[in-house]
C-alpha cells in the first residue's frame, strides 16, 4: 500500500525558518553579554539627565560613580594647613559675576560653606568641585548659571520640554553629585 504524501495547507516560509534558526543560534551569545555603563568613570548625570523625582535610571543603589566634596568637606579643607587659595575669595568674586545680587555677596567662601542657607552652601561647594578640575559633571560657568537662575526659579535643566528649576531642585542635583541623594 502506498502512502500519499500530503502537503500542508499553509506553506512554510523559508525566510521565516532562517529567522527562527538564526535567532536561536544567537541566544547563547546574548546571554554572555554583560550590561555595563558606557561612561563608567563619569556616570554622574548632567542636569538635563537628572530627575529630582528620584527616577535616575541608574542600576544598583549608587546614583553617581564618583562622589564629590560636600560643603562640610570643603569647609574642613579650608580650615586645614593645605587650604585652597580661594578660601578667602568672596561669594561675589566667583558667583557674583553671574549677575545675581545676593545678600551673601561679601561673605568669604570658607564662611559660605558653613552658612545656614543651603542653596548658598551647595552652590559654593559645587563651584569648588568644578574649579578643582576633578571631572565634576558641570563646569564653573554652569554652576554660576544655576546660582543665578536657580535663585529665581528659572534655571532650565531641560530645554524641551522646558523644565525650570528653583533653589530646591538645584540643591537636589548638587546633593546627588556629592552622594547625598
Amino acid at each position: 500500500m502506498s502512502q500519499d504524501h500530503q502537503t500542508p495547507s499553509t506553506p512554510t516560509s523559508e525566510s521565516r525558518r532562517r529567522l527562527v534558526q538564526g535567532g536561536l543560534s544567537g541566544a547563547p551569545l546574548l546571554l554572555l553579554l554583560k550590561s555595563t555603563p558606557a561612561l563608567a568613570t563619569y556616570s554622574c548625570k548632567q542636569p538635563s539627565g537628572f530627575s529630582v523625582s528620584g527616577n535616575l535610571s541608574q542600576p544598583g543603589s549608587q546614583t553617581c560613580h564618583q562622589y564629590y566634596k560636600k560643603p562640610s568637606d570643603w569647609y574642613y579643607t579650608c580650615q586645614s594647613s593645605s587650604a585652597p587659595s580661594w578660601k578667602n575669595y568672596k561669594v561675589k568674586d566667583v558667583l557674583g559675576s553671574c549677575g545675581y545680587n545676593s545678600a551673601h555677596n561679601d561673605k568669604k567662601l570658607k564662611d559660605a560653606l558653613a552658612d545656614g542657607d543651603e542653596f548658598l552652601r551647595y552652590c559654593v561647594a559645587a563651584w569648588a568641585n568644578a574649579a578643582g578640575g576633578s571631572g565634576y559633571p558641570v563646569n564653573t560657568a554652569t554652576v554660576c548659571d544655576m546660582w543665578k537662575k536657580g535663585a529665581m526659579g528659572s534655571y532650565q535643566a531641560v530645554t524641551y520640554p522646558v523644565v525650570n528649576w528653583g533653589k530646591t531642585d538645584v540643591v537636589a542635583y548638587f546633593k546627588y553629585t556629592m552622594g547625598e541623594s
